[in-house]
């Protein structure tokens, strides 16, 4: 960013489905989670994103990832989820949304940290459970 002023992270929404109406611009996200349960791994599984930020001043690089929770303090570590694009704050009061539908690829079940960057600063962060549905055999 030009300033050293970082946006507010609003919302950081993950959701099944993320629908904008063409005509007024309003965003319905459908299906909030926390949780992906799974059958078998590795899997995939669609999800949406739905951020709001605000309090920004010119340009910045928002940068939302996921990452493995025992790798989430690091920005340079390779996640399961990156995608990143320059957005631009007309004025401190403007909110920028993003609505994104993408496809994650999970290796294994456990705790995963999705987060929002701005240039290389963490806005917010929240944890996404992933569950194996998978039942342990009996014990003989």
């Amino acid at each position: 960013m030009s300033e050293a002023i970082l946006p507010r992270c609003l919302s950081l929404m993950l959701c099944d489905a993320i629908h904008r109406d063409p005509g007024n611009g309003k965003f319905t996200l459908l299906g909030t989670f926390n949780q992906i349960n799974a059958a078998k791994f590795p899997t995939k599984h669609p999800l949406a994103f739905y951020v709001a930020l605000t309090d920004g001043r010119g340009k910045c690089n928002a940068r939302i990832r996921i990452v493995e929770a025992d790798k989430h303090d690091d920005p340079q570590t390779s996640s399961v989820f990156d995608s990143s694009a320059i957005i631009e704050f007309r004025h401190p009061l403007h909110v920028v949304e993003i609505g994104l539908q993408v496809m994650v690829h999970l290796e294994r079940p456990g705790t995963y940290y999705c987060q929002i960057f701005c240039d290389t600063e963490t806005l917010m962060e929240r944890t996404l459970e992933v569950v194996s549905l998978q039942r342990d055999p009996p014990q003989p």
